[in-house]
């Protein structure tokens, strides 16, 4: 009977040990995570703590933050010998590494290679500090000095294949051949044969027991005595292994073996000798990885790393197995049969109810790890739907259990019977919604959250009914409730859907309501999700959005706990419960979290630290009886123990790990010379000046994600406080001062925040060279000698400047007296204006009086030559002047170049013919356009041609001007065969006034001097150059060198279409004007009245001379006496000066254009000012017409005679043209207001008969004089002829558009008393009656009178 008590025991603990060996769940280190290859075929962990990964692309070094890989280079023999990785053996600080190319040996310390190229070496152990090498022929030592390979016979005499090698704690060498496993005993040296397999791998576990890995015929359990304890194969069974083909066994730190073989991973219970088997999964995403195992691998911290071949790492800790995974199994009662999890209850036996979004009900029979699954059925026996919402218990045999769209289930435990209650629309007793979301128990019946409302539910009866019976109430809440709570004083909370949070407080019958709002102090979101209260009786409301909001009634507000302000990873709370610790545990949208109420802190759990879910679901959190908490989301069903969350990690050590400089890896003896070892194994750092930017990682080579470690960090000498850098595993510093500095890392673990390991380096930033003391001693020896040097010159430099002060005093009263000089030369220059305006005009005056008559007209021909050459050399010296003032403008525009130069050459050939000098001009036979201002470099070839003629000798002189087209240029040669410039005077040909003098006879310097300067200055403004080659005695060349196209000119410098007209207006008009016959001129009308305004007397006087035979005058002497005679006396015309005293004519014509008197009066300018902004400035102000002092008699007498008939013109076709408008007749702005006003007058009272001057006088508001001059200056009309015209006009209109009206009626609409009358006006005035011109229109088909 014992003996069976006994079995029944050890049976039950076998199964145990099998349940919860099932719940292994796997974490994966793979290619995301920075593995070169996939395949970890060998795996090996050195002293400091880093995991090397053996894989078919180099070697893989993880320090729990990074990964670094060590390849082959061809070529370099201090690399990884071969690719692909068989074997890692750790010896000390080495570690030597078996490719299919050699050995290599791998100083951890340097990262430096050693390559042994002996290929065929399986295995490597090493045994009494020598290295054993298992080879395809055989077992020998090497000899690293020699690196040779030394025959073992003396302890395995074979020469055949040795595919493992292992030496165990007493010091016994196993040897795996193809002949079998043999073992070697150092103390008797024999070696025996233990068995007759290929084994791979022979491990010694805790116990000092042997198992031998085969190749074919599975595990070996072996005594100390070599014998067989247990023989393990697959057979296919459950309790067998899952293959034959063993690779590597290891021991976990319960002492359970792990076996990888090449169709998974088999752990054998180190009790029992049990098996469970873990193989790769489509289900289950946190099982083995791949099925092929190469390599296992414990760590000190106790956690199996199991490299596979195509699945990367898989990693496990059994000490800190802390998450219990539950499979997804649809139809097995293995696992829940729906990945997502809704709320949950616990029955009297501490069974677990689970609510499902799709598998309707699932029982968890904990004590024996079973699922069962209520679902709905066909039939309608089972669950009204799948889609389950809430769980209650009424009593232990009863649940009730409320889903989406199928209504209220009872079900009853025992009988696994469901009774459903739906919405019927007939019964007002039914249940209103078929959508109940939140059950709860309340009084002596139930309350249920529903879509429509809280439902209360009598259960024994049966019935439903509202809740909240006030219908206000009711809409207040609003339809949709997520959850109901009573709290410890009876109160009932209400979690509605975006209508806030309400409680109902059954005493008084209050309902109150809570809304998020902008006080931080309210709700923190109108959806709630969760409401639960502690056991310090505070109530915490989840919400959708808005965090965590505790209730503090005392004041009756919310205090929010949100991602912003309280680092809450999600402010989608979905569910809150307590702890044992009185911790609240709370679970988002963004994993769980742990708050530490009391000290207002939180852990966060994630998958980042180990938690298998990612988002977790509504109302999917439980906290058992027990103490296990159970974890829902969208992806499954999790449960843990709290107190395994507070597990201390083991200890891990702390070390820096690696170094960047400026983004780039810093590597032992690289050429920065800042590490020769690895940073792990380095105590001080060194960077020179240079070094501006440097990162330095760090790693607590903790593997345990579930209980992960965070740091905090400072730099003595930089910062003396601790900073708190999280999880973060790196710390970048730029721009270190030159110092030495301390930084200080301690790592803390994140359940108990101890303090785990501290670590320092000591970092030296070296000054730059020029900051060294040896650099500031030399400063100061430097600085005192530049001190004396200094002193010395500036001695010297005083003496200096006092000479230099003396003479820049004297140059610059030198330059003072030029500049005066020159202004008072510019200031003469601007008086010569008026008296040559006085001789020209007086001259053109006599000259046509005497022209062809007199013996003195050619006398007085050439007196008149010479003034026009006076006024040239004026205009000359003014435009050099606005050169060198920088005032001058240019006015580019694009030219036919060579009609140019041919205008210039033709004004010297009648010249040249007299003076009998050779005169030739060569150019090409196809056109070329450059821009240029032609008025400006005309004056340049005109000076240099001129120039030319100046110093060659008649009869036997010869000039040239020749046009050379280049590529990108214009050369313009003028040439003659003259004196020539003498070399000394070459380079100040072009200075401003100087003069060659007497040069061989020739007066050259008959001029200003200013000549060529302005010439040199004119081609500048052109982006162009002179250049000057002279022989004495053979002549002189001028080059000229013009760019093509207009890139080189400013946009302002090109001139637009209305700029280049109103430039050449007044050439223009003198071209015309010039050939105007005298008798066309002498046609004048002495009935015209003009008023000259000119405060020069001599002028005024002049213009008198001219006009006084041909119109009435009136004189004024400056703008104020113009402008009151133009307004007293109404003259036809105006001419008058702009610049005079009081008032200037340009104010004068702005104000007469202004003012309704006067604006009709035609305005002629006279100025001296060249200008075209002058002209513009006129122009503006209303004149007519503007003329250049001096002026041509004969064009002033012209533009006068012009506009006085083209006014003329213009009013006797206004008083007979029916089609011309009274806008036609103005030209500015206020007459068009005045006529368009009379016109609008005359219009509105046109057949009104007896309107007249006096009505028309008084609606225009003038006087009938006043009247009389407006209409009678403007229109040539007196009033009476204006308003006659108007209704003739009208008339006109009348005929044409509208035939059907007959003449009488006409003549009535348009103001005319008898039709005689105005069948008369309108003959007189359009030479026809009115019923000839209705005969002339098209298609008259109206009735006429005739008169």
């Amino acid at each position: 009977m014992g003996m069976r008590k006994s079995l029944i025991c050890l049976m039950f603990l076998a199964l145990s040990v099998n349940l919860h060996a099932q719940n292994i769940g796997f974490e994966y280190f793979g290619l995301k995570d920075g593995l070169s290859q996939i395949s970890a075929t060998s795996l090996i962990q050195d002293d400091i703590g880093r995991i090397w990964i053996g894989t078919r692309d180099g070697l893989n070094v993880y320090d729990g933050v990074k990964v670094k890989t060590f390849r082959a280079l061809k070529g370099d023999t201090t690399t990884l010998l071969g690719h692909s990785i068989k074997k890692l053996v750790k010896q000390g600080e080495n570690l030597w590494v078996i490719t299919y190319s050699g050995l290599s040996k791998l100083d951890t310390k340097t990262l430096v290679f050693e390559q042994f190229p002996f290929k065929g070496v399986h295995a490597i152990s090493l045994y009494k500090n020598v290295l054993l090498v298992a080879t395809s022929r055989g077992l020998f030592e090497l000899d690293p000095i020699n690196k040779t390979l030394i025959s073992r016979h003396d302890i395995y005499n074979k020469n055949n294949v040795v595919n493992s090698l292992s030496v165990d704690n007493t010091g016994q060498i196993w040897i795996g051949s193809e002949e079998g496993l043999f073992m070697y005993d150092g103390s008797s040296k024999i070696c025996t044969k233990i068995l007759n397999v290929t084994s791979n791998v022979v491990f010694t576990d805790s116990k000092k027991r042997i198992w031998v890995g085969t190749d074919n015929d599975g595990v070996f359990l072996l005594n100390r005595i070599n014998g067989v304890l247990k023989h393990f194969t697959s057979d296919g069974s459950d309790q067998s292994i899952v293959s034959n083909f063993v690779r590597d066994i290891n021991e976990d730190s319960q002492g359970n073996i792990w076996v990888g073989t090449f169709l998974g991973l088999s752990i054998i219970n180190d009790k029992m000798l049990t098996v469970n088997n873990y193989q790769q999964s489509e289900v289950d995403k946190h099982a083995l990885s791949h099925n092929s195992v190469y390599s296992i691998l414990r760590d000190n911290q106790g956690t199996m790393w199991v490299g596979t071949y195509f699945g990367g790492i898989s990693y496990y800790n059994p000490d800190f197995h802390i998450f219990k995974h539950y499979p997804i199994r649809y139809n097995h009662s293995g696992g829940i049969s729906y990945r997502v999890i809704g709320r949950m209850v616990e029955d009297s036996n501490n069974n677990i109810w689970i609510a499902t979004g799709g598998g309707g009900v699932n029982y968890f029979d904990r004590q024996n790890n079973l699922f069962r699954h209520f679902k709905r059925k066909e039939g309608g026996k089972g669950l009204s739907s799948n889609n389950v919402k809430s769980l209650l218990f009424v009593d232990e045999n009863t649940l009730l259990i409320g889903t989406h769209t199928g209504g209220l289930n009872i079900m009853d435990i025992k009988k696994e019977k469901f009774t459903v209650f739906k919405n019927n629309p007939d019964d007002s007793l039914s249940i209103p919604s078929d959508k109940i979301t939140s059950i709860i128990a309340y009084n002596d019946y139930y309350l249920l959250g529903t879509h429509k409302g809280i439902v209360k539910f009598d259960y024994k009866r049966k019935v439903f009914s509202p809740f909240i019976k006030d219908k206000t109430s009711r809409q207040s809440i609003g339809e949709v409730i997520f959850d109901l709570f009573t709290d410890s004083d009876g109160k009932l909370w209400i979690g509605t859907e975006r209508n806030g949070l309400f409680v109902f407080d059954p005493t008084i019958e209050e309902l109150i309501k809570y809304v998020n709002s902008d006080n931080p102090k309210s709700l923190g979101n109108n959806t709630i999700n969760c409401i639960f209260e502690d056991k310090k009786q505070q109530l915490w409301v989840g919400t959708n959005g808005g965090g965590i909001s505790k209730y503090n009634p005392k004041s009756n507000n919310f205090t929010n706990y949100t991602a912003s302000n309280f680092n809450l990873p999600s402010d989608f709370v979905y569910g809150i419960q307590e702890s044992r610790s009185e911790n609240l545990w709370v679970s988002t949208s963004r994993g769980l979290v742990s708050f530490d109420v009391e000290n207002k802190r939180l852990y966060s759990y994630n998958q980042n630290n180990g938690f298998p879910l990612n988002e977790l679901n509504y109302g999917s959190l439980y906290l058992s009886n027990d103490g296990e908490l159970f974890v829902g989301g969208v992806n499954g069903l999790i449960s843990f123990k709290e107190a395994d969350l507070l597990k201390k990690t083991p200890y891990s050590k702390l070390l820096f790990t690696s170094l960047y400089l400026q983004n780039k890896e810093v590597i032992p003896r690289d050429n920065t010379g800042i590490l020769n070892k690895d940073l792990t194994y380095t105590d001080k750092i060194v960077f020179n000046p240079e070094h501006h930017e440097f990162t330095i990682y760090f790693s607590s080579f903790n593997f345990i994600s579930t209980n992960d470690n965070r740091y905090e960090y400072m730099m003595e000498n930089f910062n003396d406080t601790w900073v708190n850098a999280g999880n973060q595993t790196f710390l970048t510093y730029t721009n270190l001062d030159p110092g030495t500095y301390t930084l200080k890392v301690r790592s803390r673990n994140n359940a108990d925040n101890k303090i785990i390991d501290t670590k320092s380096i000591d970092i030296i930033v070296n000054p730059a060279f020029y900051e060294t003391w040896y650099a500031y001693l030399f400063y100061f020896v430097f600085l005192a000698a530049l001190i004396a040097w200094l002193n010395q010159i500036y001695l010297s430099r005083v003496r200096l400047e006092d000479s230099l002060e003396a003479e820049r005093k004297e140059n610059e009263h030198i330059k003072e007296m030029n500049q005066s000089k020159l202004r008072f030369f510019i200031n003469v220059s601007h008086e010569f204006r008026t008296p040559l305006t006085l001789m020209t005009g007086t001259l053109d005056s006599i000259l046509e009086d005497i022209r062809g008559s007199s013996k003195n007209y050619s006398k007085l021909l050439a007196i008149n030559k010479n003034a026009a050459r006076l006024n040239n050399l004026v205009t000359e010296l003014l435009d050099f002047r606005k050169i060198e003032g920088g005032e001058l403008q240019l006015k580019v525009g694009e030219q036919k170049f060579l009609i140019f130069i041919d205008e210039i050459f033709q004004s010297f050939v009648e010249y040249s013919q007299h003076k009998k000098v050779g005169y030739e001009l060569k150019k090409p036979n196809y056109p070329i356009t450059l821009w240029f201002d032609a008025f400006q470099m005309g004056k340049v070839f005109y000076n240099l041609v001129s120039n030319a003629f100046k110093v060659v000798d008649e009869n036997s002189g010869r000039i040239t001007i020749e046009v050379i087209d280049q590529t990108e240029t214009v050369d313009i040669v003028v040439s003659d065969n003259g004196p020539g410039v003498p070399y000394g005077k070459k380079d100040k040909i072009f200075d401003r006034f100087y003069q060659l003098g007497n040069v061989s006879g020739k007066t050259v310097g008959y001029g200003t001097g200013i000549g060529l300067a302005l010439c040199k200055n004119i081609i500048k403004e052109h982006h162009g150059e002179i250049a000057l080659d002279s022989t004495v005695g053979e002549g002189t060349m001028f080059v000229v060198r013009l760019k093509k196209g207009n890139n080189h000119f400013n946009k302002s410098e090109i001139v637009q279409e209305e700029a280049d007209k109103l430039q050449g207006y007044d050439l223009s008009m003198d071209y015309k004007f010039a050939d105007i016959k005298d008798d066309a001129i002498e046609q004048y009308d002495f009935g015209y009245k003009v008023l000259l305004v000119e405060d020069n007397h001599e002028v005024r006087y002049l213009l008198k001379n001219i006009f006084s035979k041909h119109y009435n005058l009136l004189e004024a002497s400056n703008g104020e006496e113009g402008l009151e005679s133009a307004i007293a006396h109404q003259p036809d015309l105006i001419i008058s000066d702009v610049m005079m005293p009081n008032m200037s004519g340009t104010e004068m014509c702005a104000k007469l254009k202004r003012n309704k008197k006067t604006s009709h009066i035609p305005v002629i300018l006279l100025t001296a000012r060249t200008a075209v902004e002058y002209k513009i400035e006129g122009i503006e102000t209303g004149a007519d017409d503007y003329i250049i002092k001096p002026f041509n008699t004969k064009l002033l007498k012209a533009r006068v005679r012009s506009l006085l008939e083209t006014r003329s013109i213009l009013q006797k076709k206004f008083s007979r043209d029916p089609n011309l408008e009274v806008k036609d007749l103005v030209n500015n702005s206020i007459d068009q207001k005045i006529m368009e006003k009379a016109q609008e007058i005359v219009m509105s009272h046109i057949d009104n008969v007896d309107f007249g001057i006096d009505d028309f006088a008084q609606e225009m508001g003038l006087g009938r004089t006043r009247l009389f001059t407006k209409i009678k200056g403007i229109t040539g009309q007196t009033p009476n002829e204006f308003i006659l015209s108007i209704k003739l006009k009208k008339a006109v209109e009348l005929l044409t558009d509208q035939p059907q009206m007959n003449i009488s009626d006409i003549a009535y609409a348009v103001g005319f008393n008898t039709l005689r009358h105005f069948s008369r006006c309108f003959k007189n005035y359009f030479g026809e009656t009115p019923s000839k011109f209705m005969q002339k229109l098209p298609s008259n088909d109206s009735g006429t009178e005739t008169f």
